[in-house]
């Protein structure tokens, strides 16, 4: 069920471009996706002109069957419209329930401001699905990036985590977030 879709952004600089972003999040369909939302990077983006990194702040349906949410989230900025938030949320689970992308029945809940999700979904983690990230710079060149790339993902895919990349004074940086042991028990194979 997780959703993402093409945006047209634009920069300070006045550069514009092209990112998909994440409207729909599975959870447990998507493990990675939690840890995305914990180390704080979904729907985060850089501009490929002058490399400034934000955050797209838009509604997010955050999913996860298994611990019983179905939680909507806005913008904190979005409090104040609560009531008519809250109408429009009944809406969607009506559409998704009808379509039947929804069948189990799950309470939604309406929330302000991804850090808040991201604490609801600290606090059941066990203590080995804590927060872990490996991060590492990549050598410039098509190459090398494309390697550390294909890398990553592999661990990513192994670990049930995200990667993360971002680029500073040209150079490629990457970042898998996971679960802390499963990333440990994965650089220890990997010595």
């Amino acid at each position: 069920m997780t959703r993402r879709m093409m945006h047209d952004l634009g920069c300070a600089c006045g550069r514009h471009f092209r990112r998909p972003l994440y409207h729909i999040v599975d959870g447990a369909q998507h493990p990675g996706l939690r840890y995305a939302i914990l180390g704080g990077v979904l729907n985060v983006v850089q501009c490929p002109g002058c490399e400034r990194v934000a955050r797209v702040t838009l509604p997010v349906l955050y999913r996860d069957a298994p611990h019983g949410h179905l939680v909507y989230v806005y913008g904190e900025e979005a409090e104040e419209q609560a009531g008519a938030l809250r109408s429009e949320l009944i809406k969607i689970v009506q559409d998704l329930r009808r379509t039947s992308l929804l069948t189990e029945p799950v309470q939604p809940t309406l929330m302000f401001g991804i850090e808040r999700l991201a604490t609801l979904i600290e606090a059941q983690l066990g203590e080995d699905e804590q927060l872990g990230s490996i991060a590492f710079d990549v050598r410039p060149g098509k190459n090398p990036e494309r390697i550390a790339r294909l890398g990553a993902e592999r661990i990513a895919a192994q670990t049930g985590s995200y990667v993360h990349a971002w680029r500073e004074g040209g150079r490629l940086h990457l970042q898998i977030l996971g679960p802390r042991a499963r990333l440990q028990s994965a650089t220890a194979a990997a010595q």
